[in-house]
């Protein structure tokens, strides 16, 4: 479930928010999705941005109460075209927030995993229920997002 990448320069966890309630932002007037948050940043889609391009944003996360104010600067732009940002001015509530937030769907992943292996080891017992339920409606959420990046000097006691 967790993965280390020595290569990876995050200074944070991160995920990735479920395609069933998707992160938007307002990034230098263009409207972007974000592709994965932790409490040290972010990642979107390129729209002609610039790495270098800072600016403040809000984030509605869902479940939080609080709207998320924070500073992000693009730090990379990989090969995929995709824009690394990292958060620059924040305050302790709003990264509060974001790890409220990754926690919950940390959480609900691993229920979703749980809840497909006991259908696995337990068709019997759902043969009356419903063929499509919110895991299908999240597969996709599940492809490739199993790992979570972990920064360099995590270590396990």
């Amino acid at each position: 479930m967790f993965s280390y990448d020595a290569d990876d320069r995050r200074s944070s966890f991160r995920v990735r928010p479920p395609s069933t309630e998707p992160i938007g932002i307002e990034f230098q007037g263009k409207s972007v999705f974000v592709k994965d948050i932790g409490g040290g940043g972010l990642s979107f889609c390129n729209n002609r941005f610039k790495v270098g391009d800072s600016q403040s944003i809000t984030l509605d996360l869902p479940g939080e109460d609080i709207t998320v104010h924070v500073t992000m600067e693009i730090v990379e732009i990989d090969e995929q075209d995709v824009c690394h940002g990292r958060f620059t001015a924040s305050s302790h509530d709003a990264i509060n927030a974001i790890h409220r937030y990754m926690l919950t769907v940390q959480k609900d992943m691993l229920r979703m995993r749980k809840r497909a292996a006991h259908k696995v080891l337990h068709p019997e017992k759902i043969a009356g229920q419903a063929k499509h339920d919110s895991m299908e409606a999240r597969k996709e959420d599940l492809k490739g997002t199993a790992e979570l990046s972990i920064p360099r000097s995590f270590s396990v006691d």
